[in-house]
Order: C-alpha cells, then sequence, then structure tokens
C-alpha cells in the first residue's frame, strides 16, 4: 500500500485536533440577535435590489411528486422540523443581524386540489404555481422564509413543492 494514503498518518499541512479551536454552543444567547456570515451578507445585500442583477433571494424550489399523500402526516412531519431546527424559525433584522424567534404560528401547508380540473386547467394552474414559487423573495425580516405546499393532482398523486 502507498504510504501516502495511510490513514495513520495526517496530510501534510493539515492542522493537529490541538490546534483546531473547540466549539460550544452558548445556549443561553440561543435567541439573541446574531451576525450574518459574510456569504449571508453577500445574499442580503444581493437580494435588495440595489445591483444591477439583484431582487433575487437565495432559495431552493423543489417538486416531488407523491404517490400517496396524507397531507395530516405531512403537515405534522413539517411541524416537528420546524421545532427542531433553529433555522426554521430564522429571520433577518433590519440591521443585519439574524435571529432565532422563539416562538411562531404553527405552520399551515397550502393545499390545492385539481383532482377534478381538466388536465390543461391543472397543468396550466401548476405552471402558474411553480412560476410564482421559483422566482418569489420573501421578507427577511418576516417568518416564515419558506412556503411548502401540495397540489393534488389525479387519483391521489400530489405534488409537494
Amino acid at each position: 500500500m502507498n504510504d501516502m494514503f495511510r490513514e495513520d498518518r495526517p496530510a501534510e499541512g493539515t492542522p493537529k485536533v490541538a490546534d483546531v479551536p473547540s466549539l460550544a454552543p452558548d445556549l443561553a444567547a440561543r435567541h439573541e440577535p446574531f451576525p450574518l456570515t459574510e456569504v449571508q451578507k453577500a445574499y442580503w445585500i444581493g437580494r435588495s435590489g440595489t445591483f444591477d442583477l439583484g431582487h433575487i433571494g437565495c432559495h431552493v424550489y423543489l417538486e416531488v411528486k407523491l404517490a400517496a399523500h396524507d397531507s395530516e402526516r405531512l403537515q405534522a412531519a413539517w411541524q416537528m422540523l420546524i421545532e427542531h431546527h433553529d433555522m426554521l424559525r430564522a429571520i433577518v433584522r433590519e440591521d443585519g443581524r439574524q435571529q432565532i424567534l422563539i416562538d411562531v404560528p404553527r405552520y399551515k401547508i397550502e393545499h390545492r386540489d385539481l383532482s377534478s380540473a381538466d388536465p390543461a386547467s391543472a397543468r396550466a394552474e401548476v405552471e402558474a404555481i411553480r412560476q410564482r414559487m421559483s422566482h418569489q423573495v420573501f421578507r427577511p425580516d418576516r417568518w416564515p422564509l419558506f412556503e411548502v405546499r401540495t397540489t393534488e393532482l389525479d387519483s391521489g398523486n400530489a405534488a409537494a413543492t
């Protein structure tokens, strides 16, 4: 075996464990405002419309086809995620600092039933939803900074976006 790939020998220039500072969460200050990282600050400034190519929020848009849709279970699961993951309760304040909100209202996943619509109308409405959601810019100082919705298409199939 080539010595370069031995696991017991760190790569050249790799810091030793003793050289790496330890991090510990400050749970007492968990809900206090704190600074944005440099990347977050760039996204925050860029989304403002101050620049020619601005007024675009950093986002992810995803569609998932669900064969069996249980709206109550999906709603409960998403609510558990919000309660468990602090950053799903985060906002960016007007002063440019972020803050984890202690309490937020229960999130309601919007559902649109297009199962009885004719195929052309259903396609047009799904495309309108897609266009709106894939280009929306949330107000960073207002919770939530995400949108989850379902669209029932036909015979129990749904799309989660």
